[in-house]
């Protein structure tokens, strides 16, 4: 596969168990209109079959999938998946997609084009069908970010979309980013792991927020498979989510002192957010976050 020439675009998987969803996974991005990609799939100690599901995924597309570990396969966490992933990658677009979502077939070729479209951008990401229909469920369509179908400049992201606005995060599932913007911010945080699972999209994407130009588009760009073991559901069930909020903020005020970002506005929406951190942000998750 090294000597194949480096594909556009890198799809990046972190596995840990789920093999019951990897089949539907995987066909969703083979089934992509846009074909100049791989699959960079990296199982994190999986235990129900999904690891030797994903190789013979890799054996039976040997010249696109590829199938890594950490080393001595020891448990990292998602963010750690993703940031070996991205290491291995020979793209300079990433595309993530958690092993449980799937995509519409033309999400890789819209997102690659508005890439080609605006030479400033840095992230892409879209709306999300929170999908709950494939348990009999309702589905609903979430839209992110508070201005759509539009190249938005470094900082006015952070200041109107969750963790720090009002308006829907993405969900990692619907991003495409470029390896520049990536190399600049650092990855992901692998700190956020466990209980603070449910923040790790969140600290990579305020870091987007605050360092890259940000498009959402209107466009529905995954499938957002809802189910009781997903890290936000269990966090809503163990009541955990206040204290996770404040291991985020600390964090990211951290961040801004580190980086010496001292854009007031950024300071005025963390005093905002550490005022709500106690019982209030029960009322602020459940107003941002669908159910």
């Amino acid at each position: 596969m090294s000597n194949l020439p480096a594909p556009k675009v890198s799809v990046i998987v972190p596995l840990y168990n789920g093999v019951e969803f990897l089949d539907e996974t995987l066909e969703s991005v083979l089934a992509q209109t846009f074909r100049d990609f791989e699959i960079v799939i990296v199982d994190d100690k999986s235990n129900d079959g999904a690891f030797e599901l994903a190789k013979q995924w890799a054996a039976r597309y040997s010249d696109r999938i590829r199938v890594l570990t950490h080393p001595d396969h020891a448990n990292r966490g998602a963010s750690a998946s993703r940031n070996l992933a991205m290491i291995e990658a020979r793209a300079d677009l990433f595309a993530f997609l958690d092993s449980d979502d799937t995509w519409p077939a033309d999400k890789l070729a819209e997102q690659v084009d508005l890439f080609a479209r605006h030479d400033e951008l840095d992230l892409v990401g879209g709306a999300a069908l929170y999908w709950r229909s494939w348990t009999g469920g309702t589905d609903k369509l979430i839209k992110a970010g508070h201005r759509q179908d539009i190249v938005v400049p470094p900082v006015e992201t952070a200041l109107h979309t969750y963790p720090l606005g009002a308006a829907q995060a993405p969900c990692p599932s619907t991003l495409m980013v470029t390896r520049e913007l990536i190399a600049r911010i650092g990855g992901f945080e692998e700190e956020f792991i466990g209980p603070y699972a449910m923040y790790e999209d969140q600290a990579l994407l305020i870091k987007c927020y605050l360092h890259g130009h940000v498009f959402m588009a209107n466009s529905t760009y995954c499938q957002y498979r809802q189910h009781d073991q997903s890290v936000m559901a269990i966090s809503r069930s163990t009541g955990g989510y206040n204290r996770v909020r404040r291991f985020f903020l600390d964090w990211l005020r951290s961040y801004l002192q580190r980086n010496n970002i001292t854009d007031r506005r950024i300071r005025t929406k963390m005093n905002h957010a550490y005022r709500l951190s106690g019982n209030p942000a029960r009322r602020l998750l459940a107003r941002i976050m669908p159910r």
